[in-house]
């Protein structure tokens, strides 16, 4: 089972490279990388109680919007729908906590 996780990790890592790469979001895609891949050495893990995942969302919603004004947009005369575009490239930083606590928590399949 851990060589599933750690596979699936690995693949959300390359999956936010090549997100960084198409979106030039490097500022965000890098450290988010070095988090995520930074579990084979980091041998500390959290227990978390449900109420703290419950709000987790929460938070995950609001560090979304706040990406939303820190990402780089694109020109709004290059592509028609460039709003809708720019609100659907930054949803890996609003879905990047619930990874990151998935990763690290030792009772996600308890909660």
């Amino acid at each position: 089972m851990r060589d599933a996780t750690n596979a699936l990790c690995s693949l959300c890592s390359l999956a936010l490279i090549l997100w960084g790469y198409q979106t030039g979001a490097w500022n965000f895609a890098i450290p988010m990388v070095v988090a995520l891949e930074a579990r084979s050495f980091l041998k500390r893990r959290w227990t978390i109680s449900a109420e703290y995942f419950k709000a987790l969302h929460v938070f995950a919603a609001l560090v979304w919007l706040a990406a939303i004004f820190n990402v780089p947009a694109i020109d709004p005369s290059t592509l028609p729908y460039a709003a809708t575009y720019h609100l659907l490239k930054t949803l890996p930083v609003g879905f990047y906590l619930l990874v990151l606590h998935q990763t690290y928590c030792t009772n996600f399949t308890a909660l």
